[in-house]
Parts: structure tokens; C-alpha cells; sequence
């Protein structure tokens, strides 16, 4: 389930950027949250997982400052600080962290964040009984 800090409106949802086949050019897959301090934008997993890498991709036709200066969290970690996506799209390694939600976090001031696709890689981890 994915969540915003705001939505600009309902064509631009958080869900859309939970795509394989991302497309960067407005509207397309892209979500947009209100002009706003520190916008963000999570996905939360089904359980536990340990993430090797995410991909995120910017809008193509304009804007695309709005993918920079974020953070991105797995859990309450820090996977990758101060990152910039350019045009295209980016790859972020998370050196196998765990988490039960993935959180992109933008250090811009008054200003609406943009994510036209998000993709996470990693496995979940199994539950384990233990027994005494």
C-alpha cells in the first residue's frame, strides 16, 4: 500500500508509481503531492523484507528537481542520504537492510515531490517459531 504526505489530485496517487513499466511524461505513472515543506512519499511491504536495491524514476518532460534531495529509509534506516534522481531513471543500493516499509523523504522547502516509478528488490524474510 503505498501513501503520500498530500496528493495534488486523485490522478496523481501515491499507487501510481508501483509500476514495471514506468512512464515519466505527465501524468503517465507519476504522483505528485501538493507544493509543501518536506513531502513524502512510502510503501508499505507485506511483512518483513531485506532490500537490496530500489529504482525510482523522475519525470522526463519538466520538474524534475523534485526528485532531488531526498533521503530513502527501509524501516527506520537509512539506506541512501541527500540523493538526486536526474531524468531517467536510478538505481539505490540498500545493502540488504530490513524493513517493513520503504519511505522516500525530500529535504525541499515549499515544494511538491514527483515519483514516476518506484520498483524494490530484496526477499522477504520468513517468520521463525520458536519453541521452548
Amino acid at each position: 500500500i503505498a501513501s503520500q504526505s498530500s496528493t495534488l489530485r486523485s490522478s496523481t496517487a501515491a499507487a501510481n508509481a508501483l509500476t514495471l513499466s514506468p512512464s515519466p511524461r505527465w501524468p503517465g505513472t507519476c504522483t505528485a503531492t501538493e507544493v509543501e515543506d518536506r513531502p513524502w512519499w512510502k510503501v508499505k511491504l507485506t511483512g518483513v523484507w531485506e532490500i537490496s536495491h530500489i529504482v525510482l524514476t523522475n519525470r522526463a518532460d519538466c520538474c524534475q528537481e523534485r526528485l532531488h534531495s531526498i533521503n530513502v529509509y527501509v524501516g527506520d534506516q537509512l539506506c541512501a542520504f541527500f540523493v538526486s534522481v536526474t531524468g531517467g531513471s536510478k538505481r539505490i543500493n540498500c545493502k540488504m537492510m530490513r524493513g517493513s516499509e520503504i519511505k522516500i523523504h525530500s529535504f525541499r522547502k515549499n515544494s511538491p515531490l514527483t515519483i514516476c516509478g518506484f520498483e524494490a528488490y530484496g526477499h522477504k524474510l520468513e517468520a521463525k517459531l520458536v519453541v521452548s
